[in-house]
């Protein structure tokens, strides 16, 4: 075995806000496309931020609601979904590309200061309310915060933070889940090797099979664990990755983990298939880092979603360092941008909450 690589829980809190951040801007350019258009224009692989209709390097609802969960657990000390509730409507901003339910949902927090969390979400989708990835998206900073904390006490802080916008199993599920493996990978090194590399793959979803609450959730981590595609070695070039018959087994399981929708929208969905590019290519420590953000971007569908949520894996293990610079630099940085993203980070791994009972001094 080789020595264990020592990353700062502060790098890593840093890392999987800015994951996210990356990736959410990385797929933000080709949201909606088909895979096949997407190989199409970038048959060496999409590595680079692009111009979109949001502007170069600016992200979507996907990071600002991460931003938001995670400065309302900072200054509230814990998840309180009062507090988070009234963050989201806030921070809210339309042009960020939310979804029409979403949209609905928001507009009436931002109205009732929030007040109405417990029922604002059933106003606008009866029954068993939206099984759709939103909350999942930007669980991040749950699962950093609470990366201590027995699962009982995770799952409420979870569900806490879903509620205002999704009240669904399988909704909160996923999010579990994500922050289930978020919380996970900041203990973890990133595999020098192939059998660690294969040891971290296996163990982490046999570790999430056994934690999940739904049946739909567990089918897809199941299916991905007997169906997951061993690489013995990184993709270097992606050019010739894309034209591989790896590649063509990987997406056909990605689709199937998305029960045939090339666009990701199921929350158990959403999240085994960022599984899916996360285990694939972003488990080594490695010169490519971008790989699992590449292939979540080239699964086609919601991209930027898949993106972040696979980015938020990646730094969580990894760490913010490795990064590519041009990301970094590129990424905006006004008010919420990339210098706030990082203090958030920062701050996040100075929380440590354990109990329901806690008050942290995030600092």
């Amino acid at each position: 075995m080789s020595l264990p690589i020592s990353i700062s829980m502060e790098a890593r809190s840093i890392g999987a806000v800015l994951g996210c951040m990356c990736g959410d801007v990385l797929g933000a350019c080709v949201e909606g496309w088909p895979a096949e258009k997407i190989h199409a224009i970038f048959p060496k692989g999409l590595q680079h931020f692009q111009h979109h209709e949001r502007g170069f390097g600016r992200y979507t609802d996907d990071t600002q609601m991460t931003l938001a969960l995670g400065q309302s657990i900072i200054d509230a000390g814990k998840v309180d979904p009062a507090h988070a509730a009234l963050a989201y409507a806030t921070s809210f901003d339309i042009a960020r590309g939310y979804g029409g339910m979403t949209i609905n949902v928001l507009s009436h927090l931002r109205q009732t200061r929030g007040s109405d969390w417990q029922t604002a979400a059933s106003r606008y989708i009866p029954g068993a309310g939206s099984y759709g990835n939103g909350a999942a998206m930007r669980i991040s900073p749950v699962g950093i915060a609470y990366r201590n904390a027995p699962l009982d006490v995770l799952h409420r802080a979870v569900r806490n933070s879903c509620v205002p916008t999704h009240t669904h199993p399988i909704a909160i599920d996923g999010a579990f889940v994500l922050a289930a493996a978020i919380g996970w990978l900041m203990h973890r090194s990133p595999a020098m090797t192939y059998v660690e590399n294969r040891m971290i793959q296996d163990s982490l979803l046999e570790y999430l099979v056994g934690i999940a609450h739904t049946e739909e959730m567990r089918a897809k981590l199941h299916l991905l664990a007997r169906r997951l595609v061993y690489l013995p070695d990184q993709v270097e070039c992606w050019e010739t990755h894309l034209s591989s018959s790896a590649w063509r087994e990987e997406c056909a399981l990605q689709l199937e983990l998305a029960e045939g929708n090339p666009f990701q929208i199921k929350a158990d969905s959403a999240v085994a298939v960022a599984l899916c590019a996360f285990l694939h290519h972003g488990t080594r420590s490695s010169f490519c880092p971008q790989n699992a953000f590449v292939a979540a971007c080239h699964y086609g569908g919601d991209t930027d979603t898949i993106a972040a949520m696979a980015g938020a894996c990646w730094g969580a293990l990894h760490g913010y360092a490795m990064l590519p610079k041009d990301w970094l630099r590129d990424l905006e940085n006004n008010k919420m941008g990339r210098f706030d993203a990082i203090d958030i980070g920062y701050r996040l791994a100075k929380c440590d909450v354990k109990t329901d009972d806690d008050d942290m001094d995030c600092m």
